[in-house]
């Protein structure tokens, strides 16, 4: 079947599959998609608030939605049904559905900001250093790190590993680890995250890896799976989140959790 969105509207997973007649009760949908029984895009997701965009392909057991820009022309048909007994659904009040994401982006943005000033300025006042071992966001919490004038006091620097290579020869992950466990895993995080701090000779290492979409992702480990771990002197920290939206705001939210971590971490020393 065909959903007709206008463009820059938002609707998320669960409301599309009551508005697409697939089910009436929010609980169950709830279900539905909690024990992976939707696909977007061909990937499983079990997050009900997984924002469907234009162009999508959603799939619930034998229903196929396909999400397709603007109104439809006068006279065009609106849906195409694959059960007769199912309802033809016109998605013809935006506003309706107009509803915010978690975290929009400029919100975010404005977050990850403040975070990083908070991080700044303990580094800053207690002399710490810092290193960072980067996968799924490809250097982009470096780059946020150095945006503050006088970030040379504590960063000292950082590897961006996307091959499992790189994680091997600089980070010192274990081939073993890679083998059993993935790149994407508690023990990988952590291994990059020590082996960072070993190879710049820092207070503080941290790491981040994890599947930022929108392709790459599996029933077990879907897209928006990050693993941050950080080093510090003889400790180890670990978190896992299953963040939601598209590439770009999985990996800014993937910082901001690593900014509060570090803040956090730095106010227990």
């Amino acid at each position: 079947m065909k959903f007709w969105l206008p463009p820059g509207d938002k609707i998320f997973l669960y409301q599309l599959l009551k508005a697409a007649g697939l089910e009436t009760d929010y609980a169950k949908i709830r279900n539905i998609i909690k024990n992976g029984e939707v696909m977007v895009n061909e990937q499983v997701t079990t997050h009900q608030r997984h924002e469907v965009k234009i162009g999508d392909t959603v799939r619930c057991h034998q229903q196929h939605i396909k999400i397709v820009a603007s109104d439809p022309q006068p006279g065009a048909p609106v849906i195409e049904k694959i059960k007769p007994a199912l309802a033809a659904v016109m998605h013809g009040k935006a506003q309706a559905w107009r509803v915010s994401t978690l975290q929009s982006d400029p919100e975010l943005e404005k977050q990850v900001e403040h975070a990083c000033q908070g991080v700044h300025n303990k580094l800053s006042a207690v002399g710490f250093t810092l290193a960072c071992a980067e996968s799924c966001t490809g250097g982009m919490l470096q780059e946020i790190i150095t945006t503050l004038p006088g970030s040379s006091r504590y960063f000292l620097g950082g590897i961006v590993s996307y091959s499992d290579q790189i994680k091997e020869r600089l980070l010192k992950v274990k081939p073993e680890t890679l083998a059993r466990k993935g790149a994407v895993s508690r023990q990988t995080a952590l291994e990059m995250a020590r082996g960072v701090q070993a190879l710049f000779v820092s207070n503080i290492g941290c790491s981040i890896t994890g599947i930022a979409g929108p392709d790459g992702g599996s029933q077990g480990k879907p897209v928006g799976t990050v693993h941050l771990a950080v080093a510090y002197n003889d400790l180890l920290t670990h978190r896992k989140f299953n963040f939601s939206g598209d590439r770009n705001s999985i990996r800014l939210q993937s910082c901001l959790e690593m900014l509060l971590i570090l803040e956090k971490i730095i106010d227990r020393r």
